[in-house]
C-alpha cells in the first residue's frame, strides 16, 4: 500500500472533519435546539462534538483510504497543504463567529 495515498486520505478526511466541527459549532450556539441535542447523546456538547468527529474522520479514512488510487508525493504534500489551509480558515470561521456574536449581543 502506498504511504502517500493513506496520508492523502487522512488529510482528506481531516480536512472534511474540521470543516464538519467548525459548522455544527456555529449552528449549535445560533439554533439551541441543536445543541440541546447534542448535550443529551453525551451529557455535554463539546464531548458528542468530539466523539462525533473521531468517528467522521476514522469512517472518511477508510473510505478515502480504499476508494482511491495510489498517490504521489507532490500529492499527498497538496494535501498536506490544504489540510493546513483549512484548519486555519476553520478556526478563524469559529474565531470571527464568537467576535461576532460577542459584539452583537
Amino acid at each position: 500500500m502506498n504511504n502517500f495515498k493513506l496520508i492523502w486520505a487522512s488529510a482528506l478526511a481531516a480536512i472534511i472533519t474540521g470543516i464538519a466541527v467548525a459548522g455544527v459549532t456555529i449552528v449549535a450556539d445560533l439554533y439551541v435546539p441543536l445543541k440541546d441535542m447534542l448535550k443529551t447523546l453525551t451529557g455535554h456538547h463539546w464531548i458528542t462534538k468530539s466523539l462525533g468527529s473521531i468517528i467522521l474522520y476514522l469512517i472518511l479514512w477508510g473510505i478515502f483510504g480504499a476508494s482511491v488510487g495510489d498517490k504521489s508525493v507532490e500529492q499527498g504534500r497538496r494535501m498536506l497543504w490544504s489540510l493546513f489551509v483549512f484548519t486555519i480558515l476553520s478556526a478563524l470561521a469559529i474565531f470571527a463567529f464568537y467576535i461576532w456574536h460577542y459584539l452583537a449581543v
